[in-house]
């Protein structure tokens, strides 16, 4: 976290913070069969931007591991 601290004319003070925040997405993890996309995992995932969750989630997959899974990402 970092502060920005303003002065105005009017000599008020203004603090403004910049707080990383986590977000939460909810990823599903799918084969594809028979022309379908089927879930075979879903998962929670922290992360501070979508990259980041992209990121966690591929290595995930990998771990799955059954073949080409395709990966879902929205925001929860």
């Amino acid at each position: 976290m970092f502060c920005l601290v303003r002065r105005e004319v009017t000599k008020h003070h203004y603090i403004v913070c910049f707080m990383r925040v986590n977000m939460l997405f909810e990823v599903e993890f799918a084969a594809k069969e028979n022309g379908y996309f089927e879930t075979i995992h879903t998962a929670l995932i922290h992360a501070l931007t979508v990259s980041e969750c992209r990121q966690i989630a591929l290595e995930i997959a990998e771990q799955i591991g059954k073949g080409d899974i395709q990966v879902f990402i929205s925001d929860f």
